[in-house]
């Protein structure tokens, strides 16, 4: 099943059910994307309002964010509150879920930081017990806390979504979105702005070589200085702190057709890269044209 606590959780893999060609990755890249256990859920109507309350529990996938990418077999457990009147959906949500394992890439670093919190000096010690905390997850878990509106009038849309995740370092952030929708007949116009921010960074590289050469030979010294760098890249490009701007148009030629078409210029802060493939630390920009045909049969 999905997890319940977005506005998209119902279709997010349903690629006809949304204006766009994507739901937006800054926010929903970054959520979990599946629930293998049981929920819950009570309907109660009051007047021309239908609230749903939803608890859920099991176990999950996580999504890009991940320290991997895909972490699974994650315990998670949440509820959702959500409104629908007059064209409004509201929706509020909460989950917690922990971490089941380290990314293996990321192991033999937490390895050799756990060794150097052994070394005779003291400054050195505590260092490296900072460093393998913030990237060592094992065990630890993430709190997601989301809000989400949708309005719809005639041929309008508009469409917010923000959500504050806390918990182990590699995971914290703030992402959210808003957009709007305009329907002429069969072409929809479309336009938003995302953004999402992980906080607590850049992390500086600890001066090790100084410190240990006084008490180890020069080659041990410059081995722990590549640890002490190594390990700071690995959490500055923990990082995801990026903001698109998207402009997109959707034709639905058939009623179980439709074609899209969508421009997103994206501006990447320094020690923001960690939604792309083979970033690095510095900061930059990219636009993306994406095309799309949908069907449902």
């Amino acid at each position: 099943m999905n997890i319940d606590s977005f506005l998209l959780s119902d279709y997010r893999n349903v690629g006809f059910a949304y204006r766009f060609v994507r739901p937006p990755v800054e926010f929903y890249g970054s959520l979990p994307v599946s629930l293998d256990g049981i929920d819950v859920s009570r309907d109660l109507r009051f007047d021309n309002s239908r609230w749903r309350l939803k608890a859920f529990a099991g176990r999950s996938v996580s999504g890009g964010l991940a320290v991997d990418g895909r972490v699974g077999a994650n315990p998670v457990f949440g509820v959702t509150v959500s409104r629908e009147s007059d064209g409004l959906t509201v929706r509020l949500g909460f989950a917690r879920t922990g971490f089941s394992s380290n990314a293996p890439e990321l192991r033999p670093l937490i390895d050799g930081l756990d060794a150097m919190t052994a070394v005779p000096v003291p400054e050195v010690a505590a260092q490296a017990r900072e460093l393998a905390a913030s990237l060592d997850n094992k065990g630890d878990h993430t709190i997601y806390q989301s809000l989400g509106l949708n309005y719809e009038v005639r041929d309008w849309q508009w469409t917010l979504e923000l959500t504050k995740v806390s918990g182990h370092p590699t995971s914290r952030f703030v992402a959210g979105y808003a957009g709007v929708g305009r329907r002429f007949g069969s072409v929809t116009l479309s336009g938003g702005v995302s953004r999402i921010r992980t906080p607590g960074l850049p992390v500086a590289t600890p001066d090790w070589a100084s410190a240990l050469t006084p008490v180890l030979d020069p080659a041990a010294a410059q081995q722990a200085q590549i640890l002490a760098s190594s390990a700071a890249y690995a959490r500055n490009a923990s990082g995801a702190n990026q903001q698109p701007l998207s402009l997109g148009l959707r034709w639905d030629p058939d009623p179980q057709m439709s074609l899209k078409v969508q421009w997103d210029h994206v501006r990447i802060d320094a020690n923001g890269g960690r939604l792309w493939s083979n970033a690095t630390l510095d900061s930059g920009h990219a636009n993306v044209m994406s095309v799309a045909l949908d069907f449902i049969f």
